[in-house]
């Protein structure tokens, strides 16, 4: 529906819009809310399928943490496995090195600084030789840049090779045969950046504000779009605070501000595919609301039943 004339500023205060399903054929739109007086509530199905013990709401955020780590490079195949094509009293297929991380996951490297405690030194056989690949220590943008150091420090030559469940780097048997077959760990700092956990079992109401948006007014009523940002500012499968499981298919209420008008909010619902589902997919997104607001930004305090702020 198309409510044109709003909340009528200055004509009533403490309005509140009433949603009760995510069954709308098509999304409201809510001209003049004024974000000092109106308000959003959840009734019927949809407040029940949201609402879960004590009502709580998390602000989406990049939050960098630095940890300390151990980085290892083990000799393997070009598929991350381990070498056992033994022949002439060698390993042949020995022609890579799977990257592994005690902290997170090898696919973090590629885009996280790294900050090498000690230098790194790879060797690989040239002929009757061995030859090394060196990274001094200190700090590189990611496991490309290190590798890039790696490369114009010696002969042996390798190409990154991210194969999903192992990231590997792929020795180019034109500058040596085969690697060494021992396991190269070093010590280091990675700075991780994940979104704010969200347990989208228990959670009632997620905000993105127009500082942390990178969506355009335009761009928020796709729910393509939408569930790509919602991926990037919270961390659903977060180790603390992320999806529990339990017997329900719970709804989730994200407020998405925009990035270009902090005065445009969408309101868009999230239902889970199944019980403890983790992520956020753009089929399971309905766009319940967009919301031109008067005063200040859309916040979490503008939902009924009110969220818990974060801390």
């Amino acid at each position: 529906t198309q409510d044109r004339e709003g909340f009528a500023p200055f004509v009533w205060d403490e309005s509140v819009l009433t949603m009760r399903s995510i069954g709308s054929a098509a999304a409201d739109t809510i001209n003049n809310f004024q974000t000092a007086y109106d308000w959003i509530a959840l009734e019927g199905a949809l407040r029940a399928s949201t609402v879960e013990g004590d009502v709580d709401g998390v602000l989406g955020d990049v939050i960098t943490t630095l940890r300390d780590v151990t980085i290892t490079f083990s000799p393997s195949d070009t598929d991350g496995t381990a070498p056992d094509n033994f022949a002439g009293g060698v390993y042949l297929d020995a022609v890579a090195w799977k990257v592994s991380t005690t902290v997170g996951m090898a696919s973090d490297l590629l885009v996280s600084p790294i900050t090498l405690s000690a230098e790194l030194s790879l060797m690989a056989r040239s002929g009757g030789d061995w030859v090394s690949s060196t990274a001094a220590a200190g700090t590189y943008a990611n496991l490309g840049a290190l590798l890039q150091t790696l490369n114009t420090s010696g002969i042996p030559q390798y190409t990154l090779q991210d194969n999903g469940d192992d990231v590997v780097l792929v020795l180019d048997t034109s500058t040596a045969l085969r690697v060494n077959l021992s396991d190269k760990p070093v010590d280091a700092s990675v700075a991780f950046s994940d979104g704010a956990a969200f347990d989208l079992s228990s959670t009632e109401f997620g905000l993105v504000t127009s500082a942390e948006s990178m969506l355009n007014a335009a761009d928020l009523g796709s729910a393509l779009e939408v569930a790509g940002l919602l991926g990037t500012l919270f961390d659903f499968d977060a180790l603390i605070g992320g999806t529990t499981t339990n017997d329900s298919l719970n709804t989730s209420v994200f407020a998405v501000t925009a990035k270009d008008n902090a005065d445009v909010t969408a309101i868009w619902a999230h239902t889970q595919s199944s019980s403890g589902d983790r992520t956020v997919e753009a089929h399971e997104l309905t766009l319940l609301a967009t919301v031109n607001t008067l005063g200040n930004e859309f916040s979490l305090l503008n939902f009924i039943p009110q969220p818990v702020l974060p801390g």
